[in-house]
């Protein structure tokens, strides 16, 4: 099996921004939410974004979440694809929306991952650096193509693998399905050659930062990463 990761394409002008007042209102009804962290969010809350004119079929914002539209999840659904949930997404056009030639916002959703990959192994070169204050900071990888561990992948054809909660692998599967269907917004590249790390550390925080609630209670707490 091969497994990819997926990014956006490079192009910066695509990408989505967050609609700091609406969610600076969020976080003053809610308490802190951290937009990058979909489960720390509040039950329900979608964020809150400003899109490009033009919509690709995946749109992704400065914080790597990953955005598809409502025809790509329909697609995914008939696929059968497993490993992901979608929670909404609120959208309005980063110039110019009220324009006579504004242009229909398709109806916009967020990839959260459920699919599981396990925990990189030390060969990966990462493992635990030091805990702050129970913070498990972790160092950064220095060989991609010891990053997955096939034995403790879950079968999803969507996963994570920790602690890159915030990188979405993929299958074989799923990739020549982007590819038939030439879905347009999103780069596709081999897990094993992910280019070296731009930070030395990781820290990614709890499990239920970045998962549903009880996925994350059923992987994380045996794992201690709950």
């Amino acid at each position: 099996m091969k497994f990819w990761y997926l990014t956006d394409t490079g192009n910066q002008a695509t990408l989505a921004d967050l609609d700091e007042p609406v969610m600076e209102k969020i976080e003053k009804q809610y308490g802190p939410v951290w937009p990058w962290n979909p489960g720390q969010r509040p039950a329900g809350i979608p964020i809150h974004v400003k899109v490009a004119r033009r919509f690709t079929d995946f749109i992704w914002t400065w914080y790597s979440q990953c955005l598809i539209q409502d025809k790509v999840l329909n697609m995914f659904k008939e696929e059968g694809f497993t490993g992901f949930d979608v929670w909404p997404v609120r959208a309005k056009l980063k110039t110019r929306p009220n324009a006579p030639d504004a242009p229909e916002i398709p109806t916009l959703w967020e990839i959260i991952l459920t699919g599981w990959g396990g925990i990189a192994p030390p060969e990966s070169g990462i493992r635990v650096i030091k805990i702050v204050e129970g913070c498990k900071y972790y160092s950064s990888w220095t060989d991609a193509s010891r990053i997955i561990d096939e034995s403790q992948w879950d079968g999803s054809d969507f996963f994570m693998v920790w602690p890159l909660p915030g990188f979405i692998f993929v299958t074989d599967r799923v990739v020549e399905f982007i590819r038939k269907n030439k879905l347009t917004g999103v780069k596709v590249i081999p897990a094993d050659a992910i280019a070296g790390p731009a930070t030395e550390s990781v820290v990614p925080g709890d499990l239920r930062q970045w998962m549903p609630e009880p996925r994350a209670r059923e992987i994380g707490e045996p794992l201690g990463i709950y």
